[in-house]
């Protein structure tokens, strides 16, 4: 049997990156989760896979909205009705602080056939014409949610125990399906460098396992291909910090775990445009915002804008700020058909502060001044006075 594995979904997140559709009246970044899990879903029904497995985190928010709720509960409606089976951990997401209840403990209320989520850690068998294969459901937990654990490992203890209790006697592939940290994992770092209660699990817990699969992390890696462990990564760019994330699904079969097959998905692209114009001698004054506007099309040129979420950064010197024309900048961008423009964001540098090239430590204290003057925007008959008044000061103070 074909299983597709998507990554944490996050349905609700990314907001700030989008707009209300005129239409639905939903955020237009909603529309894209929904868009991109159905072309997910399209992509496994050419597969054939019969499967789906969640990896956690199924909306951004602990208390997501209905609207939110709804389109979920569509997509995986529309999963079923391509003939799957619909299975998800719960990730630290979907889990409420103030009781026990997960946002997505009503599929299980509703006893339904074909969709189950795993608020706790059990197994999920699949039966395909008598062959056998076990999906090790692994929702997250912090040490604080392992009860009788004082420590970190302690509850890692407790997590190895129920994991070897659990697959004892398992005949078939298994398949772990979870929401945690491993060790070593992308940063190459070990559990210190996370937060006081989080857990990073050892490789040795997944002994004899054929394939672990987890979410939690969003940047899609594979750690090992024999036997494979991996970070599916989430479904969605979610934040600007993943703009150059690769967003993947994995489709495991069963009869042949060396069949596994990665498959890139389409989604957004969310582009960050960073021009510092601090760093050269002269002031662009009235250019600047041409000058803008030549290097935002060299990135388009590059990288094409079109349809994407993108941001605009530029950092300028104090007078240059002035000429910075905003609504010049964002007209520009938005006829490049981009699909959302962040607030364009512009920074300066006083050009006081800005030390010139001509000042060393072998140049005098005179020639170093003048130079400095030289450079003021201010008036030249000011720069004379000034340069009048601050030589008396350095021929007083050294003496000459």
């Amino acid at each position: 049997m074909k299983i597709g594995i998507i990554g944490d979904t996050h349905f609700g997140a990314g907001f700030n990156l989008g707009r209300t559709d005129p239409v639905t009246q939903m955020n237009s970044r909603l529309i894209d989760f929904v868009n991109t899990f159905n072309g997910i879903i399209d992509e496994f029904v050419k597969r054939g896979v019969k499967l789906v497995a969640i990896t956690g985190d199924i909306y951004d928010a602990r208390y997501p909205t209905p609207v939110q709720l709804n389109v979920f509960s569509k997509c995986i409606q529309r999963a079923v009705q391509s003939n799957m089976k619909v299975v998800m951990v719960v990730g630290n997401h979907d889990q409420q602080r103030t009781n026990a209840t997960t946002t997505v403990d009503i599929y299980n209320v509703l006893d339904l056939d074909k969709i189950v989520a795993f608020p706790n850690m059990d197994v999920y068998t699949i039966d395909d014409g008598g062959k056998q294969a076990h999906l090790i459901m692994m929702p997250y937990r912090d040490r604080r949610m392992v009860t009788g654990a004082n420590t970190n490992n302690e509850a890692i203890d407790k997590i190895r125990a129920e994991v070897k209790k659990l697959t004892a006697g398992l005949k078939g592939p298994k398949i772990a399906i979870g929401h945690f940290m491993i060790d070593k994992a992308i940063t190459g770092e070990t559990s210190e460098v996370f937060s006081i209660s989080e857990l990073v699990l050892p490789l040795d817990i997944f002994s004899g396992f054929d394939a672990v699969l987890m979410g939690h992390v969003h940047r899609h890696d594979i750690l090992s291909k024999t036997p494979l462990i991996m970070y599916v990564g989430s479904m969605e760019k979610i934040t600007f910090g993943e703009k150059s994330h690769a967003k993947a699904t994995v489709v495991i079969d069963t009869d042949d775990m060396t069949k596994t097959e990665i498959i890139k998905t389409k989604v957004r692209n969310l582009f960050e445009m960073d021009f510092d114009y601090t760093q050269v001698e002269k002031e662009y004054k009235h250019q600047i915002t041409e000058q803008i506007i030549s290097d935002i099309e060299k990135f388009d040129i590059k990288n094409s804008i079109n349809k994407s979420i993108s941001r605009l950064s530029v950092k300028v010197k104090e007078n240059d700020l002035y000429y910075v024309n905003h609504d010049r900048l964002k007209e520009y961008i938005i006829n490049k058909k981009v699909s959302y423009l962040s607030p364009i964001q512009t920074s300066t540098v006083n050009t006081r502060k800005l030390r010139s090239r001509d000042i060393t430590e072998t140049v005098d204290s005179k020639t170093a001044m003048a130079s400095f003057i030289k450079n003021l925007s201010e008036t030249e008959n000011f720069k004379k006075k000034l340069l009048k008044f601050a030589n008396s000061i350095i021929e007083e103070v050294e003496g000459k």
